[in-house]
């Protein structure tokens, strides 16, 4: 007869295995991440504490289409952070065309959609075959998901982050965003 501990160590090795199955048959837009992971929540709030350096950025770029926001859509049942492309912001809005295909809500890839500022979580662009921003991405990207070598390829596309000179330097935010005072 099985002792407990077997039995227990049966049980965590079956959970750990579906969940790393799972991961495998995951759609791009989707990835089994703790809501509350540090790491994660600080890259959301740098990206967003840097919108104002990605829209200074984009006003000046020779191709804008390279510039892209991922927001933070909800369904009736679901939620999925997708990347727009052609953003823009009016009032307190973003809108943009979906760039990917999402698994759970019910819109597609080349819809226009619209939500609210606060649901961007991150951005980036790309310039000389590197990627700026992608502050998730950096995240998501973490060695233990990958081999070494694949890990090694995507840290090479990443640019530099901004620098808090470079950020300082930014426009405040599109005149769209910015609330009048009375």
């Amino acid at each position: 007869m099985p002792t407990p501990v077997i039995i227990i160590v049966v049980v965590l090795l079956a959970i750990i295995a579906i969940r790393f199955l799972q991961r495998l048959s995951l759609p791009e837009t989707l990835s089994y991440v703790d809501p509350n992971d540090r790491e994660l929540l600080t890259a959301i709030a740098d990206a967003q504490n840097s919108l104002p350096y990605f829209w200074d950025k984009r006003a000046s770029a020779l191709n804008p289409d390279d510039y892209f926001l991922k927001v933070r859509l909800e369904g009736p049942k679901d939620v999925e952070s997708i990347w727009i492309s052609d953003p823009s912001v009016e009032g307190d809005e973003v809108t943009g065309i979906v760039n990917q295909s999402p698994a759970l809500l019910d819109v597609k890839e080349g819809d226009r959609v619209r939500c609210a500022v606060s649901s961007i979580n991150d951005w980036m662009y790309t310039e000389s075959d590197r990627i700026h921003g992608n502050f998730t991405g950096r995240v998501l990207a973490k060695p233990q998901n990958m081999n070494k070598r694949q890990y090694e390829e995507i840290l090479k596309s990443f640019a530099p982050l901004p620098t808090a000179e470079e950020m300082k330097d930014a426009l405040p935010a599109p005149a769209a965003d910015i609330e009048p005072t009375t």
